[in-house]
């Protein structure tokens, strides 16, 4: 259930619970929006400082966002340096506005690796459930269509899968 590391949720539990709350969603026509990041230029950290400090800035970021979700929110890290909070009972604006949140909280204080601290950055991208969602795998994709868009318009920004778009 655990991330090793992290000690966040992990990706199984992540589609356990995604899933099941996709499902509530969309049976009782309720908003939930996903909204996934990841760390910007990760590999970098790791080839400049070491391992040591990449897995000191994920249990960092972890900490942070922890601090930051609600009880009902799922927080998962789902991938290297990928994460995901789903938000049940929360629109895309309401999802927008926990992204940003995340994006001051990193901009507040640099982390801290040892005798050295690094700024880190991440790019996020947030879906909600639309008509055409059928499942967790259709709210992810549409979250990672968004989260690719960020990282492709220049890194360290929040874009939203357009509800339009994802009904096409």
């Amino acid at each position: 259930m655990r991330d090793g590391l992290t000690e966040v949720f992990n990706r199984r539990k992540f589609q356990e619970e995604g899933a099941r709350e996709v499902a509530r969603a969309t049976r009782h026509d309720r908003p939930l929006s996903l909204v996934m990041f990841d760390i910007d230029h990760f590999k970098v950290v790791n080839d400049t400082y070491g391992h040591l400090c990449g897995d000191s800035v994920l249990k960092q970021i972890a900490a942070r966002v922890s601090d930051l979700v609600r009880p009902e929110q799922i927080f998962a890290r789902v991938g290297g340096e990928e994460f995901a909070v789903l938000c049940p009972e929360t629109d895309q604006d309401g999802a927008t506005k926990m992204a940003q949140r995340i994006r001051d909280v990193f901009a507040s204080k640099p982390f801290d690796c040892g005798t050295v601290s690094i700024v880190v950055t991440c790019s996020f991208g947030i879906a909600g459930v639309v008509a055409k969602t059928r499942g967790l795998e259709d709210l992810v994709a549409d979250a990672d269509r968004a989260l690719y868009r960020a990282k492709n318009l220049g890194r360290d920004r929040i874009e939203t899968e357009p509800e339009e778009a994802a009904e096409a």
